[in-house]
């Protein structure tokens, strides 16, 4: 019989099994199902083998499932603070180095000093300028304290931030976070310490006479009665400040103490700076600048508040006891007759061409205001 015909060559390829193993882990887990779906589609490229199917739809899964994977996690960590953590862990970093490189600097300044004069300085504040500290004993708004110990130095730095203060102290060679010098054995200062106490000291002695100060205007205040201005002719005056006016008020029976006389100048000038009102004679620099004048009783600060009650009276601020007493000529109508002839007077007088009689009588009038003027302000003590 005659021989079969042969079969025709089978068309059916192998499953490439990383086309299989992709798909199945692309749904369980898909960093694998990613790699394994991408290794299967080069191999089925180069040897012809089935699975080409499966191993796309495996790298598509996987793929999708990485971007929802990233998608989840931005989410994450934007409504989890931790990118803002990191910054705040940065910016603490950087904060801290700064703060271990001032005090290493200050130190090696100070030392360098000593070994130039032969002896440590006697106080911070006298070599700041040398040293680059400013006025606040500050570097890049590090604060810096140092430390002596015989003859060891430690230099230690404060710098306040937003979430708290970086402190480190620099020592032997050595720096310590978060702790001071006194911590390590370093009790004496080149100012710090003393000077500190004695700066809170004073703030808190100033605070309070501030508020004792407010207070007995606010209670002068309290006891006036503001009418119209009294119309007493006077050209020139200014408007008051009734604020102003109950401060010094209420304050006149302690101005004899110098906390209070710093303290009324400071809210007296709060008052009425930059406001035109009560400018008499610069009223406000006599209360706040010239308080060391205050021991003579016709000083130019006496004067000024002597003044500065007048305009508050004038401009008709009765305070308790008012009305006080002020020279004759001061509550006297004046018109505006009497200005030019004054002004006249005084042109003549420089001229040299005045009535030796009108100056005789003008001088006499100074003379007796300013004698009414001393015994008026030396009862003010």
């Amino acid at each position: 019989m005659p021989a079969a015909p042969p079969l025709p060559p089978s068309r059916y390829r192998d499953t490439d099994p990383l086309a299989v193993w992709g798909f199945v882990t692309a749904l369980l887990l898909w960093p694998a199902g990613l790699v394994l779906s991408y290794v299967a589609l080069r191999r089925i490229r180069r040897s012809g083998d089935g699975g080409w199917g499966l191993a796309l739809a495996g790298a598509a899964i996987s793929t999708v499932l990485a971007v929802l994977s990233a998608i989840g996690a931005v989410l994450y960590l934007a409504g989890s603070g931790l990118p803002g953590q990191w910054q705040r862990d940065a910016a603490a970093r950087g904060d801290a180095a700064t703060v271990r490189s001032v005090t290493q600097d200050v130190a090696s300044d100070l030392t360098g000093l000593r070994e130039d004069d032969g002896a440590w300085p006697a106080n911070l504040r006298e070599v700041a300028q040398e040293i680059g500290l400013d006025d606040d004993g500050a570097v890049r708004d590090v604060h810096v304290e140092a430390y002596l110990d015989g003859d060891a130095l430690c230099v230690e730095g404060t710098l306040e931030t937003g979430s708290g203060a970086v402190l480190a102290s620099y020592a032997d060679g050595e720096h310590r976070a978060d702790v001071g010098c006194a911590d390590r054995g370093y009790p004496v200062t080149l100012h710090t310490a003393a000077y500190r106490a004695e700066a809170a000291g004073e703030d808190a002695a100033h605070e309070a006479a501030l508020t004792e100060s407010r207070e007995r205007g606010e209670a002068a205040a309290a006891e006036s009665s503001v009418g119209p201005p009294k119309d007493l002719g006077l050209l020139g005056t200014p408007t008051v400040d009734l604020e102003a006016c109950a401060v010094l008020t209420g304050n006149l029976a302690h101005l004899d103490d110098p906390a209070v006389r710093a303290a009324v100048g400071e809210l007296f000038a709060a008052e009425v700076e930059g406001q035109g009102d009560l400018d008499m004679d610069n009223a406000a620099y006599r209360l706040s600048e010239r308080t060391a004048e205050a021991d003579d009783p016709s000083s130019m600060y006496w004067l000024g508040v002597l003044r500065a009650r007048h305009s508050c009276w004038h401009g008709g601020y009765a305070g308790p006891g008012d009305p006080p007493v002020f020279p004759t000529s001061w509550t006297i109508p004046v018109t505006q007759e009497e200005v030019d002839a004054d002004r006249a007077l005084r042109d003549a007088i420089a001229a040299g061409t005045a009535d030796p009689a009108a100056v005789a009588q003008d001088r006499a009038e100074a003379n007796q205001e300013q004698a009414e003027i001393d015994a008026i302000l030396a009862g003010y003590r």
